[in-house]
């Protein structure tokens, strides 16, 4: 089972269409996930992945992200004497989808 689906995917973010650029996002986004956590996902005794708290939700950000073709989010923006602030991305996601992903880590 992948972290999210398609039709979560379309629902959170509502849009109705690009159902084909979602399903190839999808197993990208819970790749970035994992690589970003550091850490393998927990699993039952039968195999099945223990998704942490709030993960199918980052990956929809991390979908969405990737869907708006931004390298950055904007941070902070002003119109006098226009100025633009960008948020900080480490890697191709801004920090607050990687720290979304780093705070459920546990270490032992």
């Amino acid at each position: 089972m992948a972290i999210t689906t398609v039709a979560k995917v379309k629902t959170i973010l509502q849009i109705t269409d690009k159902d084909a650029l979602i399903t190839e996002l999808i197993p990208m986004a819970e790749a970035d996930y994992l690589a970003i956590r550091n850490k393998a996902f927990d699993t039952d005794g039968e195999g099945n992945i223990l998704y942490p708290a709030g993960a199918e939700l980052t990956a929809i950000r991390m979908i969405e992200f990737q869907m708006s073709k931004k390298t950055a989010g904007v941070k902070a923006e002003s119109l006098g004497d226009y100025s633009v602030t960008y948020e900080d991305a480490s890697g191709k996601y801004p920090k607050s989808i990687i720290s979304g992903i780093r705070k459920y880590v546990k270490f032992v």
